[in-house]
């Protein structure tokens, strides 16, 4: 701003000397130049028209001031060249022979050239001049001249003008802005949620104390305010060799972080807290400003978070140890089971009852139930034990794998199953083969007995997701069972009439949700069925 005024003040001045030196003094000088012309340029005209005249008399062989009416053609080119100029022609007696008189305002400058005749003065010319002219045309140039410097002036003036004009405006707009963003900053630190923000000088004099710093630390603005924080040290459990050192840390770190404990009634608050310092442009330190965050909460959470963390570890290693031993060690048994079974029959069929012959298919039938429950339970728990990295995965080509899979049931149950172009995704490749499996697995499985099966695949995308239907015309599903359906080992249907575990939508229950989807149904019974789940495309 004031490098603004000084080049304004600057540009007025030179506005200022331009204007004076053309309305005054280009006027003046003309003035004084016109005058001290006048006289030789009318001396220079009056022997320019004498010899012109001596040319003229010269070239005639009669008395020349008898005959006044050859001298007129003299008189009227002089009065073509001079029309502001009195001419007259005397003879040797001072009598005017030709005469060409003007009304000249005084004052007025006259001339007088002698004409010869072959060296003999035989009459003179007389050329008066108005030297009033001279002033006349000095003032309208004078007028002139104000009225240029006029012109010259007021644009030269307004550039600074609007120079300062306009950065008053900015500087305006700047102010407002400040305030408004100070304002707005104001704002933000009173009501700041969860940060405590303290502000102190060199002297550690408190000079700004926000509401959340109130609630942290237990202090009203009103009673701190003004107040060394020294006089809260020894409340807080702070010696003065840790303020020292932690001064020093600033000049050297511009910063230091620490956490300490607070007393709030019964029970003790674990505060977070940094200290930074507060350097003016010349990059002097000026004062401090304490940062606090209450982590009570948070390290609650964290703690709980941990204990979680390793339960569920601890559920996964047991969830291990659990399908290996489902695997090898309660196998076993039941295999056992069923082989003494079946030796029995074999060794004593003969002599058996038909009533014995059914206890026995009953044993092996809960065996083999069984056998098939701890399959199911192992498959389940590989869903995380055995999954691959994700990685990108064309959904088209593992569901051509699957539909490879279920192939000869497709044949035999004479069903039509269509796609669309599947989008590529991020997953587990076998993994997702799997879901498309039961699912179209499950389709042909509940078909409609009295109409021929068709089941279709499509896809969309939204932003980071694919969303997957496969849609069938089956038997439906109620909508009170569309949560109960992916419960592991849950049934809607007599085993006698379709067999199974109720293993296979849980599976895919699980693959997409250890994927980052979801899924779900739609359906209504008699009508068909559409499975609905999405996995990231990147």
């Amino acid at each position: 701003m004031a490098l603004a005024a000084r080049t304004a003040r600057v540009v007025t001045l030179l506005a200022a000397v331009s204007a004076v030196l053309v309305a005054l003094v280009l006027p003046a000088t003309y003035y004084l130049v016109a005058r001290a012309n006048l006289d030789a340029r009318l001396q220079t005209i009056a022997l320019y028209d004498a010899a012109a005249a001596e040319q003229y008399i010269n070239s005639r062989t009669d008395q020349w001031m008898l005959e006044t009416s050859r001298l007129q053609f003299i008189v009227e080119e002089l009065i073509r060249r001079h029309p502001d100029t009195a001419i007259a022609i005397l003879d040797q007696q001072g009598r005017t022979i030709i005469d060409h008189p003007l009304a000249l305002a005084p004052p007025v400058k006259t001339f007088v050239a002698p004409i010869h005749d072959f060296g003999v003065e035989v009459g003179t010319l007389v050329l008066s001049y108005s030297v009033d002219q001279i002033r006349i045309k000095t003032i309208i140039l004078a007028v002139g001249g104000i009225l240029l410097g006029f012109l010259i002036f007021v644009p030269l003036r307004l550039v600074p003008l609007r120079a300062l004009q306009r950065e008053s405006r900015l500087r305006l707009e700047a102010e407002r802005e400040t305030a408004a963003k100070s304002a707005y900053l104001e704002n933000i630190l009173r009501s700041s949620a969860d940060m405590g923000i303290v502000a102190t000088n060199l002297d550690f004099s408190i000079e700004y104390f926000n509401e959340t710093s109130e609630k942290i630390l237990g202090y009203k603005a009103l009673e701190v305010t003004g107040r060394s924080a020294l006089d809260f040290r020894d409340q807080e459990g702070i010696d003065q060799s840790r303020m020292d050192w932690v001064v020093n840390i600033i000049r050297v770190e511009g910063s230091h972080t620490f956490e300490f404990k607070r007393r709030s009634g019964e029970e003790t608050r674990l505060i977070a807290a940094r200290v930074s310092g507060i350097w003016d442009p010349e990059g002097d330190l000026i004062g401090y400003v304490l940062l606090t965050r209450d982590i009570t909460d948070v390290r609650t959470a964290e703690a709980a978070l941990v204990h979680k963390t390793s339960a569920l570890e601890r559920s996964n290693a047991d969830l291990q140890q659990f399908a290996y031993v489902a695997s090898h060690d309660l196998r076993e048994p039941l295999r056992m089971v069923s082989s003494y079974l079946a030796l029995l029959q074999r060794r004593f069929g003969l002599d058996l009852t038909e009533e014995t012959h059914e206890y026995i298919n009953f044993a092996v039938d809960g065996a083999t139930r069984m056998n098939d429950l701890i399959e199911s339970l192992v498959q389940y728990s590989r869903v995380e034990t055995h999954a691959q990295p994700l990685a990108p995965t064309k959904a088209t080509a593992a569901l051509s794998e699957a539909m490879e899979n279920l192939h000869l049931t497709i044949t035999e149950t004479g069903a039509t199953v269509s796609f669309d172009d599947l989008p590529a995704v991020l997953g587990d490749p076998v993994q997702i083969m799997r879901v498309f499996q039961n699912l179209i697995s499950n389709a042909l499985k509940y078909r409609q007995p009295d109409r021929k099966l068709e089941i279709h695949v499509s896809a969309t995308t939204n932003d980071d997701l694919a969303q997957f239907t496969i849609r069938d015309n089956g038997l439906g599903i109620e909508p009170k069972y569309f949560d109960r359906i992916f419960a592991i080992f849950q049934r809607l249907h007599p085993r006698e009439d379709y067999e199974g575990t109720g293993i296979g939508l849980p599976i895919c229950k699980r693959i997409v949700e250890r994927h980052g989807g979801r899924i779900w149904v739609e359906s209504e019974p008699g009508v068909g069925s559409a499975f609905h789940f999405t996995l990231p495309t990147s």
